[in-house]
């Protein structure tokens, strides 16, 4: 960038607004990464008290092509203490928001399985898949006992149909709030840990369900300092401009 005959370099590595981080070529956007680290307890069983604020899922959303993306969900169970077979990932709900359209996942999703554990795929178009009782979402992948634990993974593509148009970004969205914990904040992913220690009955004093928050909009900090940046390269082409008239 010249300032005047002066050449200021900036080194942008990303630029993350909501989790979703774009990499400039020319300013256009590459491509496109959210990661939902499903971390915080919002509500557990009785005989169990799960640590809050450790890391239990992470969730990530790529980019893969126009209208298209790829789900990847990784088990940290394991490294958490809750270990296979007892405890593994039940539910997962994430939220998908149509720029022009609204909360319409079952009208413009397709979702394919890749690898890792496989689920039963639930679209709505209203945000009434509910998360115990607090956030709603529109995208439910329920996985059979003992599937998805441990260190395990689960990929999911999602393409567009009904020439529906989105990209990563939609899908960083927090959940409707609503239920009996409508005050619980909104989380853009949640998740059930179920106990299933007797091989068919869940132990619900045993369950916990966890919540990713929504990411810090960090971009503000990256956009404020170019901001500046601009405004020096301003500052000094009209004092350069002063000294000519002068």
């Amino acid at each position: 960038m010249l300032c005047g005959n002066r050449r200021v370099r900036t080194h942008l590595a990303g630029l993350t607004v909501f989790g979703y981080v774009m990499a400039f070529v020319g300013g256009a956007a590459n491509a496109g990464l959210i990661t939902e680290n499903l971390s915080v307890v919002f509500t557990h069983g009785a005989s169990i008290n799960p640590t809050n604020n450790a890391l239990y899922l992470t969730a990530t959303i790529a980019d893969t092509g126009p209208n298209a993306v790829q789900l990847t969900l990784t088990s940290n169970l394991g490294n958490q203490g809750y270990n296979l077979p007892s405890y593994y990932v039940g539910n997962f709900w994430l939220e998908y928001l149509s720029a022009s359209n609204g909360y319409t996942a079952s009208s413009d999703l397709n979702v394919s399985y890749v690898s890792g554990a496989n689920a039963t795929v639930t679209l709505h178009n209203a945000s009434d898949q509910q998360a115990d009782g607090a956030n709603r979402y529109d995208i439910n992948l329920s996985f059979a006992t003992a599937l998805l634990g441990n260190n395990g993974t689960a990929v999911f593509n999602i393409t567009a149909k009904n020439g529906a148009t989105f990209s990563a970004a939609n899908f960083a969205q927090p959940g409707t709030l609503g239920g009996a914990n409508s005050a619980v904040p909104g989380y853009v992913a949640a998740a059930a840990v179920f106990d299933n220690p007797t091989g068919g009955q869940i132990n619900d004093s045993q369950t916990f369900l966890i919540g990713a928050p929504v990411p810090e909009p960090t971009s503000l900090v990256s956009w404020t300092a170019l901001a500046a940046l601009v405004g020096l390269c301003g500052a000094i082409r009209h004092r350069k401009s002063n000294k000519r008239l002068g």
